[in-house]
């Protein structure tokens, strides 16, 4: 029987075709697994990148906020303060050093900047008169009350962003507070071009005139990269972070390639690339567990945000609140304890006691209050960062307690500006002065209480704010009143004059001033105050009644006198022509009939000073 020999010449073939399949298709699967794990790895490093980026952005923007609300504050109180370059120059000193330029309109006219000399060839432009800056007025009101324009070119060169806040008084915006910060001091505060180049960043407008994108970096990213962005409602942006090179991913390619030759090398590359495989996988969970511990943060830093935003709840709560969600931030929440010491008053979770495995970060409030926020683990834990804490978590309970500075901070700017408003209109009330304020149209913009009531009470009619002044006057009264305010309006100076009121048959005095109400030389409404002067008039009148009796009995004395100067001086001439001639009497007969006249004479004197006397003590009686 013939046998056939079995051509096994092709085994090794077949075997080598198997293995290499084999080895190929676990190659390639890997590969494709490196290009999905170097994704997801990229993207999630652009989104922490991007996260970090945005909040150093709005820390900026916080600053520029801070900056023009102080601005627009100052304004409402004093109105343009006289000082402005001063004022602006220690608003840019204490803020930071984001702030490149101030600047404050008047009915959209640019009246202030600083610096002055830089920025000197703004003043005076109408930015009304542009559509795109009006639109950005408004949509400033609608966002809370500030808006950030641009990235836009400058007059001055370059390109920067403006802070702008609408200064709103009775109901309409008087002036704008704007905040200048250039995009090359943001790239210079951001600090994207130090070294990481594998990152390009841009800042993109959305909706309006301008929808362009400005790059925050030298850098620009390569064709075809991803980006990750996040939006940015304070001026309509997007923030979008993308690579400059395709990094890892471009290699998959030389990757799969290899894999074909890898394959040839038999089961030890299937085994290195599983273990490869093993170590990718602990990367992905040490990447996830990262992202996780991030989330925590940033749960954290909202929490407290959320508990701040509450203004009904005491200082002691506040900070209870606080320190219990601390723990669950922190990496290893089960051991964690937390303490916040303000005001030498402690507060701190249920399970705290002192622990050497701690990290701290100091209160300090503008007004000379400090503490301290404490997170401690109560056992050892695995070393990292800071001891036991991670480098994020040293930012994150810093970040706490810039926060709570900021709310207190603001808190008492807060309640130190409603304690003065209080203070002026209670001083403004309880004045015995009446007082009120017009536009230049003459209607009624305010009046205190006493200036209402009165006015009520001595016209009959009443003092309602938006109402034509003129027209709450008495009709014989406002031709002589409205000639008054008019003189004021265009003359500058103030003016006075007295009026009265007849009440129940009693009459009231009144004295009434009126001033110009002058804003940057420009005279934008008028206050009018008003003064009870009856009792002063009643004086004035009491002493003119006793002048006239005085004068009355000055004459009628002056008439007495004349009178005793005529009926005593008879006599005594008399008796004194008698006593001259009795010397020369020639007989005693003569000399007797001229004693007789000399005892007559003294007779009639005597008569003469007797009615005298009765006269004086009838008019002393």
């Amino acid at each position: 029987m013939l046998h056939t020999i079995p051509d096994n010449s092709q085994r090794p073939v077949w075997f080598a075709v198997a293995t290499f399949a084999v080895l190929l298709t676990i190659t390639q699967y890997v590969a494709f697994e490196r290009y999905l794990i170097s994704k997801d790895r990229e993207r999630e490093l652009l989104g922490d990148e991007l996260i970090a980026v945005q909040d150093r952005f709005r820390k900026i923007l916080n600053n520029d906020i801070t900056a023009a609300n102080t601005l627009a504050i100052i304004y409402k109180e004093y109105g343009t303060p006289k000082n402005f370059d001063s004022i602006a120059k220690q608003i840019v000193h204490n803020g930071s050093n984001y702030v490149d330029a101030l600047q404050l309109t008047n009915n959209g006219i640019i009246q202030n900047v600083y610096p002055p000399v830089e920025y000197q060839s703004t003043v005076g432009i109408n930015t009304r008169a542009d559509s795109l800056r009006l639109r950005e007025e408004q949509e400033a009101l609608t966002k809370d009350g500030i808006y950030f324009a641009g990235p836009r070119q400058l007059r001055m060169g370059g390109e920067g962003i403006l802070a702008k806040v609408p200064i709103v008084v009775n109901n309409e915006v008087a002036a704008l507070a704007v905040v200048l910060t250039k995009m090359s001091t943001i790239e210079k505060a951001l600090d994207l071009n130090n070294g990481k180049s594998k990152f390009a960043y841009r800042l993109s407008k959305v909706g309006g005139r301008y929808t362009g994108m400005h790059y925050l970096t030298a850098a620009r990213p390569y064709d075809g990269s991803e980006f990750e962005s996040v939006a940015m409602p304070e001026g309509n942006w997007v923030l979008s972070i993308g690579y400059t090179t395709p990094g890892s991913r471009a290699n998959i390619f030389w990757l799969a390639a290899l894999g074909v030759v890898v394959s040839m090398f038999g089961a030890a590359m299937v085994y290195s690339r599983s273990i490869q495989r093993l170590r990718l996988q602990q990367s992905v969970a040490m990447a996830t567990h990262d992202l996780g511990e991030r989330v925590k943060e940033l749960s954290t830093i909202f929490q407290t945000n959320e508990i701040l935003k509450d203004d009904k709840q005491t200082i002691g709560e506040v900070f209870q609140r606080i320190v219990d969600i601390l723990p669950p931030g922190w990496q290893y929440p089960g051991v964690c304890a937390a303490k916040v010491m303000f005001n030498k008053r402690a507060y701190t979770t249920n399970n705290y006691r002192e622990s050497r495995y701690k990290q701290t970060a100091e209160l300090h409030l503008q007004d000379g209050r400090s503490g301290y926020i404490e997170v401690c683990y109560l056992q050892e834990m695995p070393a990292a960062y800071e001891g036991p804490f991670l480098k994020e978590e040293r930012s994150l309970i810093n970040t706490i307690a810039e926060t709570i500075e900021i709310y207190f901070n603001k808190k008492r700017h807060e309640d130190t500006v409603r304690m003065s408003e209080a203070n002026l209109r209670s001083i403004i009330d309880s004045s015995q002065v009446g007082f009120m304020l017009c536009d230049t149209g003459l209607n009624i913009i305010a009046a205190n209480k006493r200036m209402a009531n009165n006015y009520q009470v001595l016209s009959g009619r009443p003092l309602v704010v938006g109402d034509d002044f003129i027209e709450a006057l008495l009709p014989d009264r406002k031709q002589r009143v409205q000639q008054l305010l008019a003189q004021v309006i265009v003359g500058g100076a103030p003016v006075e004059y007295d009026t009265s009121y007849v009440v129940d048959t009693k009459t009231i005095h009144i004295t009434v001033s009126i001033a110009p109400v002058v804003n940057d030389n420009q005279i934008i409404g008028i206050c009018m105050a008003a003064y009870d002067i009856t009792a002063r008039k009643q004086m004035e009148l009491e002493r003119q009644r006793i002048i006239d009796d005085l004068q009355k009995r000055n004459r009628a004395l002056e008439h007495f006198a004349h009178m005793v100067s005529h009926e005593v001086r008879a006599p005594l001439a008399t008796l004194m022509g008698l006593s001259g001639l009795i010397k020369e009497a020639a007989d005693e007969e003569e000399h007797q009939v001229m004693v007789n006249g000399i005892v007559e004479s003294s007779y009639r004197l005597d008569n003469v000073l007797k009615d005298l006397n009765d006269i004086l003590r009838v008019k002393a009686e």
